[in-house]
This record gives C-alpha cells, structure tokens and sequence, in this order.
C-alpha cells in the first residue's frame, strides 16, 4: 500500500497536512495552516477550509453547510462541484491530476 501527503502535478495541489521539502529544490509543499490563515484574513473566506487548488479551481470545506465545494478561484461564489463527502472531492482533485498527466 502505499501512502501520500499531499501532491502537485498537472496544475493541481492537493495541500498536505504540514510542509514537505521538495526534492532538488529549496521549495517546501503548500502548508494547509498557513495557507488557510492568509485566505482567512478575506472576510468571506472565513466560513471556508482550503483543501487545495488548482489554476482555476478552489477545493474547499463549507463549514456552515458541511458539504465539500469546487468553487471557481476567480470569481468565488460560483460552485462548480458539490459533493457528500471528503473522499469524493479527494477523488475529484486525484482524477483531475490524472487527466492532466
């Protein structure tokens, strides 16, 4: 079995639970806490968790509806996905990556 924490690949960024060095690089993994606190600083982002991203999609929790949200980066109220569950948006971000590569 094998077992991730987080990803980047095709334009896709699945956050991980804490930052990772990337290999050959002097870069580090998206960290899901700071990231969430710099969007958090948005008035309307407060109501949100910030799963990942990608370059036009946000991946994000509703925390007043509970239900796990593609949401359009630029223009963020508009909802392109809705799902039940945090293995369907997970499954969304991993099927995207895969028809990108």
């Amino acid at each position: 079995m094998s077992r991730f924490d987080g990803a980047a690949s095709g334009g896709v960024f699945i956050y991980s639970s804490r930052p990772h060095k990337y290999p050959d690089s002097d870069g580090f993994s998206h960290d899901p806490l700071e990231s969430n606190q710099i969007a958090r600083e948005v008035e309307f982002m407060r109501n949100f968790l910030v799963l990942g991203e990608s370059d036009q999609d946000e991946y994000v929790l509703d925390l007043l509806s509970g239900r796990y949200q593609v949401r359009d980066k630029q223009a963020f109220d508009n909802i392109f996905e809705e799902l039940e569950c945090f293995d369907d948006i997970l499954g969304f971000m991993v099927n995207l990556i895969m028809q990108r590569t």
